[in-house]
This record gives C-alpha cells, sequence and structure tokens, in this order.
C-alpha cells in the first residue's frame, strides 16, 4: 500500500495543471530573480554548479547572465518572456528540444556575433558547453585575441562550405539526447505498471466478493489502464505521451485505492 503513495500525489498535481500551465515559467522567473541558474524539477543531467561558474564569469565582464534549464517550451519565446521579467538581463533558456537567447544589457549586433560564434555548443546536448561558449564569444575569450569581427567572417564561410550538415548534426544529438530520456522514463513507468500489476492482483479475490457497484467499477477502470499500459509505453514516441500515461498509472493507483475502501465499506456475502 505505502508504495503507491507518490502516485497518489501525482495524481493529485496533475488534476490541478490546467490552472498551473504557466507555473514553470513563473517558478523559472522567481529562481533566476534570486540565482543566476534555474533548473525545472524533473530535468536531468544538468551541471548547475558548471552554469553558475559562466554566469560568474558573465558578471565579472559585466554582462548579468541568467540560465534556466526547462522540460518544455519554445526556448527563444521563453528567452524573451523572462528577459521581459528580469530588467536587465541576459537570459539563455534551454528546453528538451531547443534554446534561446534574450538579453536587455547586450547590444543586438554584439549578440547577434555572439550567438554566431556559440551556434554549434548551444544547439548540441551540452548546456554547460553552450553556455560557456557563448560567455567566451560575449567577453572576447573564446577567439585567443582575434577579433569578433573576423571569428563571424570565419563561422559564414565554413557554413557556407558546409551547407546545413552542421544543423542537421545538431538536430540528431538533442534528438539521443531525448531518446536516452525516453528511455528511462520508460524504465520507470514499466517498473510503476509491475507495481500496480502486483495490486490488481491482490485486490481481485476482495473484488470479486463484494456486493459494492462503486468497487467493481473503480477496480475495472484501474485494471484497463493496467492492461493497456505496457503497449501504450512501448509505442510512446514523445515525453508528452509518456507524462500522459504516468498520469493515467497514478489514477489507476487512486482507482485501486477506491475500490479497497469500497469493498471494505460494502462488505461481502461471505463475510455475513
Amino acid at each position: 500500500m505505502h508504495r503507491f503513495l507518490p502516485a497518489a500525489f501525482v495524481a493529485l498535481l496533475l488534476a490541478a495543471a490546467p490552472a498551473a500551465l504557466a507555473q514553470p515559467v513563473e517558478d523559472a522567473a522567481l529562481g533566476l530573480a534570486e540565482l543566476p541558474v534555474y533548473v525545472e524539477p524533473g530535468v536531468e543531467d544538468v551541471d548547475a554548479d558548471a552554469l553558475r561558474e559562466s554566469a560568474a564569469t558573465a558578471a565579472a565582464a559585466g554582462i548579468d547572465l541568467r540560465v534556466a534549464v526547462l522540460r518544455a517550451g519554445d526556448g527563444e519565446q521563453l528567452a524573451v518572456e523572462l528577459r521581459d521579467r528580469l530588467a536587465g538581463a541576459t537570459v539563455v533558456v534551454f528546453t528538451e528540444t531547443s534554446y534561446g537567447v534574450a538579453s536587455d544589457d547586450v547590444g543586438q549586433a554584439r549578440l547577434n556575433a555572439a550567438l554566431d560564434e556559440a551556434a554549434d555548443e548551444l544547439a548540441s546536448p551540452d548546456e554547460v558547453a553552450g553556455v560557456r561558449a557563448l560567455v567566451a564569444a560575449l567577453t572576447g575569450e573564446g577567439d585567443g585575441g582575434v577579433s569578433v569581427g573576423v571569428v563571424v567572417v570565419a563561422v559564414v564561410a565554413v557554413l557556407v562550405a558546409v551547407g546545413i550538415g552542421g544543423r542537421v548534426w545538431d538536430a540528431r544529438t538533442r534528438t539521443q539526447r531525448q531518446a536516452r530520456k525516453r528511455d528511462r522514463r520508460r524504465g520507470e513507468l514499466r517498473t510503476r505498471v509491475g507495481a500496480l500489476g502486483e495490486r490488481v492482483i491482490e485486490l481481485s479475490d476482495r473484488i470479486e466478493l463484494t456486493e459494492s457497484a462503486e468497487a467493481r467499477a473503480s477496480y475495472a477502470r484501474a485494471a484497463g489502464i493496467f492492461e493497456a499500459a505496457e503497449l501504450r509505453i512501448a509505442t510512446a514516441d514523445d515525453m508528452k505521451t509518456l507524462d500522459a500515461i504516468e498520469a493515467d498509472l497514478a489514477s489507476a493507483a487512486e482507482l485501486l485505492r477506491e475500490a479497497d475502501a469500497a469493498a471494505r465499506a460494502g462488505g461481502s456475502p461471505t463475510a455475513r
């Protein structure tokens, strides 16, 4: 019984989700108002300490750099949103599929040149490398003393030479990272399905004997979610779908608790 408490807690959170769609942005804005780096809960494999070091390097050069790593959303749009809430800051946002940079304290021409110079690192799966490259470009430390103009010309020449190959590689590496995250999530969900299956079996005799229609209905709904879960997990191709499966498993765990309580309250023929 105790092992289902986390799932119930998730179910309660999901029930409040429609009223809190903007909560990650609100939390990021509040976090960045206090500290230079914000990592949304649930995001894995982020070296926040290294990101803070880069922010400190930027601060020493007079740039108020703030970095947010979020689970989902359009990086460019989120960066603009957060910049508007953090007057005078340069905001970098990474999500699972994109990144964005917006600034109030760096001129647009200088920012564009830095973005061109750090484009490869920013688009890679390594947020730390991306921020370090951007800070180096903004502070003039990324090219060993060569002028930014020369570097920009070189970058443009390389991009012209290789066409879109580099961009395709960037997208592929980020896609590979997301595939690894999906695989980890699938493993976690399969573990939860196994635990749910144990509970379904455990309650089967009690539900068979109960006279409570409510208990039978809740049990049937939970069992249906359990039966469909493995196939849904195997065929899910994005995190949004896996999140939905997680919510359904949490709902099924709660339904089993309701079925158990109703069966106990309703009694059974053999108990009389």
